[in-house]
C-alpha cells in the first residue's frame, strides 16, 4: 500500500490484523505489529484490541498479554478481549483475576464482558 502511494491508519491496520487472526497467521500479524510500532499507531486503542484479538486468536496469548499489559490506556473492548482470549486458552482462573481488576477500577461491563466471563467458567467446569 505504502509503495502504491496510500498511507495506512488504525482502521486498515486493524482490519488486516483482524484478516491474520482469521488465517491463524501469528507470523503475519506480528509483522503488522512491527509496522504500527514503527507508523506510531501501536498505542491506538483500535489497534491495540486488534492485537490483542489477534494474538490470542493465532495461539499466542503471551503476545495477547504483552500488548494488554504495555498498553497504558485501556477501554473496555480492550479489557474484553483480554478476558475473552484468556477464556478461549483455558485460563480461566487468569481470565476471573483480570475482570476482577477491570471491576476494581470500576470500569463498566458489558454484555462481551460476561460473554468472556461465562466462557471462562464454562472451561473451567463452574458451570453446569
Amino acid at each position: 500500500m505504502k509503495e502504491e502511494g496510500f498511507e495506512t491508519n488504525h482502521i486498515t491496520l486493524s482490519a488486516v490484523l483482524s484478516a491474520c487472526a482469521r488465517i491463524g497467521s501469528v507470523e503475519k500479524g506480528q509483522e503488522v505489529h512491527i509496522f504500527a510500532l514503527f507508523d506510531g499507531l501501536a498505542s491506538n486503542m483500535h489497534v491495540v484490541t486488534t492485537l490483542i484479538d489477534m494474538y490470542a486468536k493465532c495461539g499466542s496469548i503471551d503476545g495477547a498479554l504483552e500488548v494488554f499489559y504495555k498498553s497504558q490506556a485501556k477501554d473496555v473492548t480492550s479489557w474484553n478481549a483480554m478476558i475473552s482470549g484468556l477464556a478461549l486458552h483455558g485460563k480461566s482462573h487468569a481470565a476471573l483475576k483480570l475482570f476482577s481488576d477491570f471491576h476494581n477500577r470500576n470500569m463498566e461491563a458489558d454484555d462481551i464482558t460476561f460473554i468472556g466471563l461465562l466462557t471462562a467458567c464454562s472451561h473451567s467446569g463452574l458451570v453446569n
